[in-house]
């Protein structure tokens, strides 16, 4: 087996569940790329929110592009708890 199929069955195996706090622009891009690729998306970005779904969550992305103040706040909670629980996060 190729290496990038062992690495797409085993995410298609384990479904890591994705937090991914994205802008309008691309959140349902990034969505169906995560459905498509086996993850399971979840679209949190309120601040009362934000930090315990990055506890849940497998991974954190968060991408800034024209983020709302409010949305901006989320971003910060989630990639801090990411990082403090050492859940995988990138920018």
């Amino acid at each position: 087996m190729d290496p990038t199929s062992a690495v797409t069955t085993a995410l298609r195996e384990r479904s890591p569940l994705v937090q991914c706090l994205t802008n309008y622009v691309s959140m349902d891009l990034a969505a169906n790329v995560l459905s498509a690729a086996g993850a399971s998306p979840a679209m949190v970005h309120d601040p009362h929110e934000s930090a315990d779904m990055a506890a849940l969550a497998d991974a954190v992305c968060v991408n800034i592009g024209t983020p709302s103040p409010s949305w901006a706040d989320g971003m910060r909670l989630a990639a801090r708890r990411a990082q403090a629980d050492a859940t995988p996060w990138v920018l």
